[in-house]
């Protein structure tokens, strides 16, 4: 699939997609304690953001309430589905503790998902449902993003000189802006946080934005201060500029670095704002 029929596939997924509770069985009561066998603990209450950005962590919200005479322990796994795919138990528990006659609320940390999608979390004591959008992830300037692969990436500044002096090996060189661009310097690192050797974003896939108009590297092949991307071992790191130029009436704040990537199992995207 296509980059554009993929993300109208996940839009349409999206769209419907809200923040909240819900459950699967059509009463409220949570199903297989034998505290909620009783009746004496209920679930009123489980939630997710209505988005959240790949890669980060999701803020499970769960409330129970005891209507018993003392304090009672719930206790539930945790499963998440992504679209209308099969469910996935996941390395969390909830566990909260109610005193008799009160309602607590916790907030468990669950699993990231690292691409486009919606997807669904399951308390799966009950099978109450909290529904929620894996969104482009957005950031600032100096922020790391992990790729789906392993590979963090920080942009830790863009800057738009007069003119851009580069290593090239052999001494330096200074280039300045034509009539009507400006320049523009991306600096980018990206580190392989794995144990095995990744294949780093390209300058293609790390660009300058202005909404879809992508402003290309500008490709000095005797620039040694450039991010190269290609294949980076196990833990290590790169960085350099990518330098790019800009009609020059842009504006900073209409500008961000956009990395886009497909892989087998979805797209990834995140932004960097410059403002």
């Amino acid at each position: 699939m296509d980059r554009r029929a993929f993300l109208v596939a996940a839009g349409v997924a999206i769209a419907g997609c809200t923040g909240g509770s819900e459950t699967e069985s059509p009463s409220d009561e949570t199903g297989t304690g034998s505290a909620s066998e009783t009746g004496e603990l209920a679930v009123t209450d489980v939630s997710v953001p209505g988005t959240v950005g790949i890669g980060s962590t999701v803020s499970l919200s769960v409330t129970v309430r005891n209507d018993a005479d003392a304090e009672e322990s719930y206790e539930s796994s945790v499963s998440r589905r992504i679209r209308n795919g099969e469910w996935t138990e996941l390395d969390t528990t909830v566990e909260i503790s109610v005193p008799a006659g009160e309602t607590v609320t916790e907030d468990v940390a669950v699993p990231a998902y690292e691409y486009l999608a919606a997807g669904t979390y399951r308390l799966d004591d009950g099978e109450h449902l909290a529904r929620t959008a894996f969104v482009k992830r957005e950031l600032e300037l100096g922020e790391s993003y992990t790729t789906p692969n392993g590979v963090r990436l920080t942009v830790s500044d863009v800057t738009f000189p007069d003119s851009y002096t580069y290593d090239t090996g052999d001494g330096t060189e200074t280039i300045d802006a034509a009539e009507g661009e400006k320049l523009a310097v991306t600096h980018l690192s990206a580190e392989n946080t794995t144990d095995s050797t990744v294949r780093t974003p390209g300058t293609e896939e790390a660009v300058l934005r202005r909404d879809e108009h992508e402003f290309g590297d500008m490709s000095f092949d005797s620039n040694v201060d450039k991010y190269t991307g290609g294949e980076l071992e196990a833990g290590a790191r790169i960085e350099g500029n990518i330098a790019s130029d800009v009609p020059v009436d842009e504006r900073r704040e209409d500008l961000r670095v956009g990395y886009e990537q497909s892989f087998e199992e979805g797209e990834a995207i995140a932004n960097w704002s410059l403002t």
